[in-house]
């Protein structure tokens, strides 16, 4: 772990722990001397912004993970709107993951991208353009 001078060391808080054990388990990690902690969002057992942000709070310094939130799921306005929330009440500790999604979940939705590239590149774009101040007028 990061205080006994070896390689940073993070600790995910995984969908099979109860939301009702998360902080406990949050501050935990921290207490023990984690790098970071990461927080998953897997569709069908738990939500991984509202699981960071209860991480966020329930511990002091430690950085929180969000990983990985489907750009085909989250709309990428509303996911640049958690982030900007989540940064601004905890500066510089939550590290955004977002990915296309397990395909299986993806398809059971009915949102599988017809090109999985050009899906995480539109939303990228679109977060960190609306993160950082500025304002989409694309489809």
């Amino acid at each position: 772990m990061a205080e006994s001078g070896g390689p940073p060391v993070g600790l995910v808080l995984g969908s099979a722990l109860e939301p009702e054990r998360l902080t406990r388990a949050a501050q935990l990690g921290e207490q023990r001397g984690f790098s970071e902690l990461w927080v998953p969002e897997d569709y069908f057992f738990t939500g991984g912004i509202s699981g960071a942000t209860a991480a966020l709070a329930s511990t002091g310094s430690i950085p929180v993970g969000l990983g990985i939130v489907s750009a085909m799921v989250r709309h990428p306005a509303v996911l640049a709107m958690e982030l900007a929330t989540m940064s601004r009440m905890f500066p510089g500790r939550i590290m955004p993951g977002v990915g296309l999604g397990v395909p299986g979940w993806l398809r059971q939705m009915g949102l599988y991208p017809k090109s999985q590239l050009t899906a995480m590149r539109e939303c990228i774009t679109s977060v960190r353009e609306l993160v950082g101040g500025g304002e989409l007028t694309r489809e």
